[in-house]
């Protein structure tokens, strides 16, 4: 999850949700023995104003992708769901229109999760 070959916004983006998740991983695993759960979610691809600041192909992208874009309260359904329904197991921390989605291998592993979480202490110097 580096840049050694140079800063791209699509990687920035994918790492960072790969690290959520991994992130949340490592969170439940340590919380395992309470009754405190926790989840990372994709709410999928929600209409709102945060793309106002882009260049004009960025809104005039946004505008057209818009008609394809959930509404902002459907975008929070999953939220809604994982925080009044969901369950959590060991495996099921990652959730997508409202049901358990899809993690990719980097994003369920256990070392990766355990590495992410240390250099994220050390980060706040809390190690």
């Amino acid at each position: 999850m580096k840049f050694e070959k140079g800063y791209s916004p699509i990687r920035a983006y994918s790492n960072t949700k790969v690290a959520n998740i991994l992130f949340t991983r490592h969170l439940a695993r340590r919380l395992r023995d309470t009754n405190i759960q926790v989840f990372s979610l994709h709410p999928g691809v929600v209409q709102s104003s945060l793309g106002r600041n882009l260049s004009f192909a960025h809104s005039l992208v946004s505008m057209l992708l818009g008609v394809l874009c959930k509404k902002t309260n459907e975008g929070a359904q999953t939220t809604v769901y994982c925080a009044l329904e969901a369950k959590q197991d060991d495996e099921h921390h990652y959730f997508s229109d409202c049901a358990v989605g899809y993690t990719s291998k980097l994003a369920r592993d256990e070392r990766a999760a355990k590495k992410l979480w240390n250099l994220s202490e050390k980060m706040v110097g809390l190690q």
